[in-house]
């Protein structure tokens, strides 16, 4: 399962967060799955992320390139992760899992009880 993952890690730090947003409001009654994929996300996010930055720094200097679709720069997409992008994400994923496993609780006392909001967690 890792040797597949591996190749695809940039992309799927990017759009594993975006797929699960997209798909929480399908879930809004049941609170606690929601509850749930939000803090799975995170941990698979900064994990991925982890891992992601380690590739990077291990090149020193150069950046780790995908590009989608297979198609090279000037037709499709090229995603670049570099040293400061790997370090910047490292630190977004790193403060968003925290504040969401905060507000997991925080909300649960502000609105009280099972009024919350998925939107909330997208």
């Amino acid at each position: 399962m890792t040797a597949t993952i591996i190749p695809d890690l940039p992309v799927f730090v990017v759009i594993a967060p975006l797929f699960v947003a997209f798909v929480l409001p399908t879930f809004a009654r049941r609170m606690r799955l929601v509850e749930a994929l939000v803090i799975l996300v995170g941990i698979l996010g900064f994990l991925g992320a982890l891992y992601l930055a380690s590739l990077v720094f291990a090149q020193k200097g150069s950046p780790l390139i995908y590009s989608l679709g297979g198609w090279q720069a000037p037709w499709g997409i090229e995603l670049k992760a570099g040293n400061l992008g790997a370090l910047f994400l490292l630190v977004v994923t790193g403060v968003s899992l925290p504040v969401s496993l905060f507000a997991k609780g925080n909300l649960a006392q502000e609105v009280g009880g099972k009024e919350r909001s998925a939107r909330f967690y997208v």
